[in-house]
């Protein structure tokens, strides 16, 4: 733990990985099945994520860790 140097939150970019609402499961009710469906995301496997370094006080500390390949094209 004394080599933690920050806790961060990362998503799966959906959009750049097309992530589509196609696919659906059932719909539970006091752990019973109510015989609806909703729709849920299916991801791709897309190994891609977006951290939102503005909501950091230690975005310079990702900054240095995250290779700078990663970030060609966002900044």
């Amino acid at each position: 733990v004394q080599q933690l140097l920050f806790d961060y939150n990362s998503q799966h970019d959906c959009y750049k990985g097309k992530c589509s609402t196609s696919g659906s499961e059932p719909v539970q009710q006091e752990h019973i099945d109510s015989g609806l469906t909703q729709g849920v995301v299916v991801h791709s496997d897309l190994d891609q994520f977006v951290i939102n370094t503005h909501a950091f006080h230690n975005a310079h500390l990702i900054c240095e860790v995250v290779p700078q390949e990663s970030l060609i094209g966002l900044l």
